[in-house]
């Protein structure tokens, strides 16, 4: 009987762990901040957040004002994205591969999405 007992739970725990591996990379809820150095017109870094399993926003700085546009995304390959209209995002490198001239550019998770509002509005602040 002890046995069928630690049998459970060390199945339990198993199955418990690697479900959690398993989606450790998801996508969806996250805040991402790619390095725009290479496009120097831009000025700021790249955010996006991915709203659901499908729709994520980018985010841009028009007028002193933080806006973002509603893109489709798909995964391609384990942990590749299409971003439509910008390129590629390989989540296990984080790396954003730019559609315009095949750029790489690296990117970071952020904490919530907040944070882009307040990194965007601190490149507004600074702006000259």
């Amino acid at each position: 009987m002890r046995s069928k007992i630690y049998k459970l739970i060390i199945f339990s725990t198993t199955f418990i762990f690697f479900s959690q591996h398993i989606n450790a990379f998801e996508i969806v809820g996250k805040a991402l901040k790619c390095d725009a150095k290479k496009f120097p017109t831009r000025g700021y870094p790249f955010f996006f957040y991915f709203e659901d399993k499908n729709k994520f926003h980018s985010y841009y700085v028009l007028d002193k004002e933080i806006r973002y546009h509603d893109f489709n995304y798909s995964e391609i390959s384990a942990n590749i994205y299409d971003l439509s209209h910008i390129g590629f995002i390989n989540i296990n490198e984080l790396i954003l591969t730019h559609s315009k001239y095949n750029t790489k550019c690296p990117c970071t998770f952020l904490d919530t999405n907040k944070e882009i509002s307040l990194k965007l509005q601190s490149y507004i602040n600074n702006e000259k």
